[in-house]
């Protein structure tokens, strides 16, 4: 019996155990079917798309989206398929409930908007607050609220809620509810099914979306429920994962009676799912440790690269070290967009982080999408490279400002479904980047133009993707 060990008399690290787990893994019901072999999954789907997000000021101006479609995607990613984020969709605001409907700014507009995307190869992805009910929005000064839903929450829905143990309903304060609270509904019920599926999810896809995620369902769980009279045992418990898995393939069974190809997701992962999923919310690269040299160990991708496509949630502003690690991953290419950046100068001079993204998709549909969209994930080469000092504020009162220091070159590896193995290197700079990285037992001296993004196959085929 031999002791645990790195490859090739490297340290053992985080992939030696995902080696492991993965093996374990491979003959699982949620790991049977690689992505591209899924028949419940449509061609854009398997076919490497690329993820964009819209947010409520994109449907404030009406014709917007059709001018970025014709201005802007079609001229520098002409027939390339991609998924549209959209927020900001609901009546009174993001992830505000139980009245989602009609659409923000008019059911006609959104559905238009919808109808445009999809004749350009571009698929409506809602993300509405999972089982969230919210009982009050918006506290005022005086006490009262913008939205109060107490005498219908009181009147039908409280019995069918998620209950503490002394049988009350169990509230949360959520922070972009403005001083409200939300209850949230329990999967076991007839009544919380029914309103995610009919009222929701094909409520959305009947309007024109494509993709519907349970948002705030994080990892595909709910709140504990002690309820004694929903049908399941009190507390958390097998029964959550259950109540969830046959809500969801309710859920996808509804809205194929519309629309054959509609799809869903959630918020995190959970590889339970992986069969029925169609992307994951990934979300990795929020979650930091404060100080020091570190990296976003990105296991469940490492995993199960070939079984389910991820993405990363972007912030607001541009963050370069995510996108660089993103791409090194082979996670799915991201662009959020915001109506001035399709103004006459943007396009014109597009930011250099732009100039990155735009690499970063022609590599993954291009050269690179055997391995980045479909391969299996390898253990990546040792980089050395220049390092920088990365500060990042915290996103959520729950998480940790990061502090510390980042590789200036992101490395990963993947084999392709022919036998070929290839590395990706990713410049998380604007800056030319020299860097050399372990091969045979030798270094490579390498080097990555500003926002570049280069492939290396086995056989020396090289790949760079950057502007010129």
């Amino acid at each position: 019996m031999r002791s645990f060990h790195g490859t090739d008399g490297e340290p053992t690290d985080w992939r030696d155990a995902a080696d492991l787990y993965r093996d374990w893994a491979q003959d699982k019901r949620w790991n049977r079917t690689k992505m591209v072999d899924r028949p419940d999954l449509p061609a854009w789907a398997k076919n490497g798309p690329v993820k964009v997000k819209f947010n409520r000021s994109w449907y404030a101006h009406l014709g917007l989206v059709q001018r970025w479609i014709k201005e802007y995607w079609q001229v520098k990613f002409p027939g390339v398929p991609f998924v549209v984020q959209t927020e900001g969709w609901e009546h009174h605001g993001d992830w505000v409930t139980p009245e989602y409907f009609p659409c923000y700014p008019s059911d006609d507009a959104f559905a238009k908007v919808c109808a445009d995307l999809k004749a350009a190869d571009g698929h409506v992805w809602a993300w509405p607050g999972g089982h969230h009910w919210n009982v009050r929005v918006g506290r005022r000064v005086d006490g009262t609220y913008r939205l109060d839903y107490s005498d219908l929450f009181a009147r039908e829905v409280k019995p069918n809620c998620a209950a503490n143990p002394d049988g009350s309903p169990a509230m949360k304060p959520l922070v972009w509810l403005g001083g409200g609270e939300s209850a949230t509904l329990c999967p076991a019920t007839t009544y919380g099914r029914d309103w995610w599926n009919d009222y929701v999810s094909c409520g959305l896809v009947r309007r024109g979306v494509g993709l519907v995620q349970a948002d705030q369902d994080v990892c595909a769980r709910v709140n504990a429920c002690w309820s004694r009279t929903h049908g399941h045992a009190p507390g958390n418990g097998r029964w959550m994962t259950e109540a969830l898995r046959h809500q969801f393939e309710s859920m996808l069974a509804q809205m194929r009676r519309i629309d054959p190809w509609a799809q869903f997701s959630f918020e995190e992962p959970n590889e339970f799912y992986n069969d029925i999923l169609c992307f994951q919310d990934y979300r990795n690269c929020r979650f930091h440790v404060p100080g020091g040299e570190w990296e976003w160990a990105s296991v469940y991708n490492y995993v199960y690269h070939e079984y389910v496509a991820t993405y990363q949630t972007r912030l607001a502003q541009p963050n370069r070290f995510w996108a660089a690690h993103s791409a090194a991953d082979g996670q799915i290419p991201w662009l959020e967009i915001y109506p001035d950046d399709v103004s006459e100068a943007a396009l014109k001079s597009p930011k250099p982080y732009f100039e990155f993204l735009h690499n970063w998709i022609r590599l993954y549909r291009g050269a690179g999408r055997p391995f980045l969209a479909h391969g299996r994930h390898l253990r990546p080469p040792r980089v050395s490279c220049t390092r920088v000092k990365y500060d990042h504020p915290r996103e959520w009162l729950w998480q940790c400002d990061a502090h510390g220091w980042m590789p200036t070159v992101f490395a990963g590896a993947f084999s392709s479904r022919d036998g070929r193995t290839a590395y990706v290197f990713a410049n998380a700079t604007d800056e030319r980047q020299p860097f050399s990285y372990r091969e045979n037992g030798s270094w490579v001296a390498d080097v990555l133009p500003a926002n570049g993004i280069k492939l290396v196959v086995q056989n020396g085929e090289r790949q760079l993707s950057c502007l010129r």
